[in-house]
């Protein structure tokens, strides 16, 4: 913070209105075990709806239902063939803090308590109480590269404290949900229940845009349709000259050839 307020203070006055848990990950609560910290749900959202985000209401809401439905299913379906215990994140992130862990360097206080170098950051591990001073293992509930390591010198297995929002059981328990299937729009009981409108029209401020626009030359397939032409300079027939009429020429009468 005081680096920033080196740099902005408008930043640094801005972010201290704000409570730190809403965007320093210092901060954050234990109880999710998530570590993330940009909305990139909502983006991922936004993609999957931009099909059906013009559509009116009801064919907007039928779309979506359609879509929770078969990706309820497959998820369903896929996690079947998958035999480990965890999914494919939580593997590939606990190899990657098993691999980094061998440039640890650890000092043992207790049974389960160490004090872990790790490129020059000293932090303290405990096992027991699954917590590192890095905070990472108390935010994902996967162990960081210090405790990786402390697991290993114990001669422990890292996949053992993984925290169990991460099983597989749970990940078929967030999608065992069906999606009950409807019959078509014709099929729908009737109701004497008037039909919904549609919103009012809204004229925005401003002139309205033209809808049409105006061609360039060699459009309509060289046709040369709806082009407007060059215009041609007006000859006047008094003087024989360019740019004027007869009506207005002030120049003396040349004879025909």
């Amino acid at each position: 913070m005081e680096g920033m307020k080196f740099l902005s203070k408008e930043a640094h006055e801005y972010l201290r209105a704000i409570p730190a848990q809403h965007w320093s990950m210092h901060a954050f609560g234990t109880q999710a075990k998530s570590n993330m910290l940009l909305n990139n749900i909502y983006e991922s959202f936004n993609v999957v709806i931009i099909e059906a985000r013009d559509k009116p209401i009801l064919t907007h809401m039928e779309w979506m239902r359609k879509y929770v439905m078969k990706r309820m299913y497959e998820k369903r379906e896929g996690v079947k063939k998958y035999k480990e215990d965890f999914m494919p994140y939580v593997d590939k992130s606990l190899k990657w803090a098993i691999n980094e862990s061998r440039f640890c360097k650890f000092t043992g206080s207790s049974v389960n308590v160490y004090e872990v170098d790790f490129h020059g950051e000293q932090v303290v591990v405990n096992i027991e109480a699954r917590t590192c001073d890095c905070n990472h293992w108390q935010l994902t509930g996967m162990s960081c590269v210090h405790a990786a390591g402390v697991i290993l010198k114990n001669r422990g297995t890292v996949n053992n404290y993984v925290d169990e929002v991460y099983n597989k059981a749970k990940y078929v328990l967030a999608y065992e949900r069906v999606v009950a299937p409807i019959p078509g729009h014709k099929l729908w009981e009737k109701t004497g229940l008037p039909e919904p409108l549609p919103p009012a029209e809204r004229v925005m401020p401003g002139r309205p845009k033209s809808k049409k626009r105006r061609k360039e030359s060699g459009e309509d397939n060289g046709k040369g349709k709806g082009v407007k032409r060059a215009k041609k300079s007006n000859k006047c027939s008094n003087c024989r000259e360019l740019g004027h009429y007869k009506r207005t020429c002030k120049n003396p009468t040349v004879a025909p050839t």
